[in-house]
């Protein structure tokens, strides 16, 4: 009984394919565009952020300040293979693994004078 029901029903999937078959290769256009609009949405910028974070935390040395992608601030004191250390008080030193690095606030060559509060652009010269 099964057996002749199977035979004579066509199934969805053979439909499927008969539409296939008869298509165009015009309709390759439009899962071809979004192929390279992922692509350029979102795999690029991935790339380019991961080797950007990557040559950041090759060029860090010691003496910079930077931010942890958690929001410490800090002066980096050494670094080793997979992590660095980085005093946040005085008298205070933790240690992050070398992904922690967001951004680099100041690079040892930039150094920028801060006006001291007795020093300041309002204070007389003496």
């Amino acid at each position: 009984m099964n057996s002749s029901l199977i035979g004579q029903a066509p199934s969805p999937f053979d439909a499927l394919v008969a539409a296939a078959s008869k298509s165009s290769p015009t309709s390759l256009i439009l899962p071809l565009l979004l192929v390279v609009a992922f692509y350029f949405l979102l795999i690029r910028p991935q790339r380019n952020r991961q080797k950007k974070a990557t040559s950041l935390r090759s060029q860090m040395m010691p003496g910079q300040k930077i931010v942890t992608i958690g929001g410490v601030y800090g002066t980096v004191t050494d670094i080793d293979d997979e992590s660095f250390g980085l005093v946040i008080a005085p008298g205070v030193e933790v240690r992050f693994v070398k992904s922690a690095l967001g951004r680099v606030i100041e690079s040892i060559g930039d150094h920028e004078s801060i006006p001291d509060s007795d020093h300041g652009p309002d204070a007389p010269n003496s």
